[in-house]
């Protein structure tokens, strides 16, 4: 055997080698983020620690900050309008618009703020550093100064005139750092439920089972925040597009500890299209992966504080990790390679593909057990997930880079909403149904189980958009 041939076979060996170790690494990890998931759900509550904070007495001055950019102007000001109405006496907002480069976007804006009276504050800047916690921490330096607590309202959220009262009844009892109240949805019909569900589940499943290990992160909007706690840690931080999950990550770390309140004290808008929904999601799987990395590089792997597999289990919500198995059951769909090594490969990417469908969808129907929800309901979350599977499969990737990644809003213009074209959920269809196909022949049947599996990614996507746009064609004709 010649020099050259050796050289191309060992080669050849360390490449499968190599790719066997990354196959494997990408099983363990979907492993271990599916089982801890299922070990958030059913371990034993801890007692839920009381905060140090003294309690609030009377009506604590409350500066509401509400952070825009280049969002529609009657959609921001139905969020003011609603702040108008809040039963409660000693609060401000504070509405920042930051970078937006047309005057038409914020006028309008600042109009409202005049009408609504002195309570309301409106501020325009250019060249803010830090996304939303760039415009969140300007917001601190602008409030005034009897301020005891801060409360972070997206832009398109209509919040409930008793919003600030429970948040205040909710620190009387604990004396948390935080109270963080859930994210919902208005102008939902049957058609969008699908997608409200899925967005909801992480408050459903995850949401209240830190709160019982007090271990609860903060989810960005309606977040209601003691401004003593959060100067004690240094602010918002910019190192993440996820400052909300960050900043909640560093409460943890310092035992500060917040309550969830699963009272719906405000609603906002779905995205209005599977764009959207994608930039949406791909946003949350970066910025908590990358918020998890910076933790584990501070603390380490060694003794985890008590909390710490419920803070890991809402940091990995979201993500799926089939990206290396589909690479690798198309490629040795069409190699021929029958060798025992590749085998083994192909075989172990199939059933990361499957583990990871069963274990959602069975944390879906065990979750669902105590809201007596329809098997055809969970089926829907479930078509939602697997349109979105894709795209929480790659967004890892900036996080192992540690590559700095835009913030990219959700956008809330049902002016831009757009038809959705080929994406790479229509070539990954495609894909699935050759490898599928090629499987089939080779009478390999989890290959095609997971390929087909794959393959529903195309349909899923299509008919979540289509419910999207219909959804923003009737917010378009409501307003």
């Amino acid at each position: 055997m010649s020099a050259a041939n050796l050289l191309e076979g060992g080669f050849r060996s360390l490449l499968i080698c190599t790719v066997f170790l990354a196959t494997l690494i990408n099983f363990i990890v979907v492993f271990f983020i599916q089982a801890n998931h299922f070990a958030t759900m059913f371990r034993r509550p801890q007692t839920l620690l009381r905060g140090r904070f003294a309690l609030p007495d009377g009506e604590p001055f409350i500066s509401i900050h509400v952070p825009t950019y280049d969002e529609p102007p009657e959609v921001v000001i139905a969020t003011l309008k609603s702040l108008a109405e809040l039963d409660y006496g000693a609060f401000e907002v504070i509405v920042l618009d930051n970078n937006t480069p047309s005057q038409e976007r914020w006028l309008p804006v600042q109009s409202a703020c005049v009408e609504f009276g002195p309570r309301f504050r409106f501020y325009h800047f250019d060249n803010v550093e830090g996304a939303k916690a760039g415009a969140l921490n300007i917001c601190l330096g602008l409030s005034q100064r009897e301020t005891r607590y801060v409360a972070v309202v997206d832009a398109d959220y209509q919040v409930t005139s008793n919003f600030l009262r429970m948040a205040v009844d909710t620190f009387r009892g604990t004396g948390a750092a935080f109270v963080q109240f859930p994210q919902a949805y208005r102008e939902v019909d049957r058609d969008v439920k699908c997608v409200a569900d899925e967005l909801s589940d992480y408050f459903n499943a995850f949401a209240p089972r830190a709160n019982n290990d007090s271990a609860m992160l903060l989810t960005g909007t309606l977040s209601v925040i003691s401004l003593q706690a959060l100067k004690e840690i240094g602010g918002w931080s910019g190192t993440t597009v996820t400052e909300d999950a960050e900043l909640g990550v560093r409460f943890f770390e310092q035992r500060l500890h917040g309550v969830y309140n699963p009272t719906i004290v405000g609603r906002g808008l779905l995205p209005l299209s599977f764009k959207s929904l994608t930039d949406q999601r791909r946003r949350w799987v970066t910025g908590n992966l990358q918020t998890l990395f910076a933790m584990v590089g501070r603390k380490g792997l060694g003794k985890a504080p008590a909390g710490f597999g419920t803070v890991v289990a809402q940091l990995t919500a979201w993500p799926v990790f089939w990206l290396l198995p589909i690479v690798n059951l198309a490629v040795f769909a069409w190699t021929g390679v029958d060798a025992a090594n590749v085998a083994t490969i192909r075989d172990l990417s199939a059933l990361t593909i499957i583990f990871a469908a069963i274990s959602i969808s069975a944390r879906l129907c065990f979750d669902a057990v105590g809201r007596s929800q329809s098997p055809t309901k969970i089926a829907a979350i479930l078509a939602v997930k697997l349109s979105l599977a894709w795209t929480s499969s790659t967004a890892f990737l900036p996080a192992i880079w540690q590559r700095t990644v835009a913030f990219v809003r959700t956008s809330k213009d049902v002016k831009s909403v757009s038809r959705l074209r080929l994406d790479a959920n229509v070539w990954l269809g495609c894909l699935g149904l050759l490898c599928a196909a090629a499987y089939v022949r080779s009478q390999n049947w989890a290959a095609v189980l997971a390929c087909l599996l794959v393959a529903g990614t195309a349909p899923a996507a299509f008919w979540v958009d289509h419910r999207l746009r219909r959804y923003a064609a009737a917010v378009a004709r409501r307003k």
